[in-house]
């Protein structure tokens, strides 16, 4: 029976119409994969088609395998399927079709009957995984032993610590029972608790002292250049003011002489 995919559920039935006879064209083979699925009974198809609208699709399920076909369409594409010796198929009514969005055909065809070979080939390869799985766990945790030491098992002897690798480790178990409420602190430890405090303390007032004095310096740099900046303008502008100065009386002693001049000229004209 070859009928369009539109017939099948999961589509509107509205192209029901055969495929018209034409003669012979160049078709090539989408990409598709199939499966049996044992545990839901179905031979599921999947195809890639892009761009092809489901009522140019004919799809064609016989007993003995499926044919896709858009022979109808300007993309030609033509696949045929035989089915598993196997497998039986149910009833062609019970096919479902989808075509989703990014232009891939989903089809499912209902099995009656599946070879127990199948089944029990199917049942083997599970429980090979799942023995798979097994001994990867098996592995990392004999891995994560030898690296790390075996739970319940002495791990292999390491060096002796230095007296730093001591000291420090005493400090963190120190610390550690510090913030514990139920762990009481013997002398020595609150003395060297406190002793660490102290110094912890006296270098935090060092170093703002330290910065404060740059500060200051820094500050005093700055008003000294200030200053140094307005006396030397004071005495560039006192220096341009003496020199005005200077060419105004230098102008004035000239007019006076020349007014002088012109007096005398007059006067001895007149007698």
């Amino acid at each position: 029976m070859c009928v369009n995919i539109s017939a099948f559920p999961c589509f509107p039935i509205s192209h029901n119409r055969m495929p018209t006879e034409s003669p012979a064209v160049q078709t090539m083979e989408p990409p598709h994969s199939w499966e049996i699925h044992v545990m839901k009974q179905q031979f599921i198809l999947r195809s890639q088609l892009h761009h092809i609208p489901e009522k140019f699709i004919d799809l064609d399920i016989r007993p003995d395998g499926l044919s896709l076909s858009t022979t109808r369409f300007t993309r030609k594409y033509h696949l045929e399927i035989p089915f598993p010796k196997t497998i039986t198929i149910g009833s062609v009514k019970d096919v479902e079709t989808l075509l989703d969005r990014r232009g891939i055909l989903t089809v499912r065809v209902p099995l009656r009957r599946i070879s127990r070979r199948l089944v029990k080939e199917r049942e083997a390869e599970i429980q090979s995984r799942k023995t798979a799985e097994g001994q990867t766990e098996a592995v990392k945790t004999r891995t994560k032993d030898i690296f790390f030491g075996a739970v319940g098992k002495s791990a292999e002897p390491t060096a002796e610590p230095s007296a730093a690798q001591e000291a420090s480790k005493t400090q963190k178990q120190t610390k550690k029972r510090v913030h514990e409420k139920t762990a009481p602190l013997t002398d020595t430890e609150m003395v060297s608790i406190s002793q660490d405090c102290s110094t912890k303390a006296a270098k935090k007032v060092a170093e703002r002292e330290k910065k404060l004095q740059e500060l200051q310096q820094h500050q005093t740099k700055m008003v000294h250049s200030r200053q140094e900046r307005q006396k030397r303008k004071s005495e560039s502008m006192l220096k341009a003011f003496n020199k005005v100065l200077q060419e105004k009386k230098a102008n004035l002693q000239r007019i006076l002489g020349q007014s002088k001049e012109a007096s005398t000229k007059k006067v001895q004209f007149s007698e």
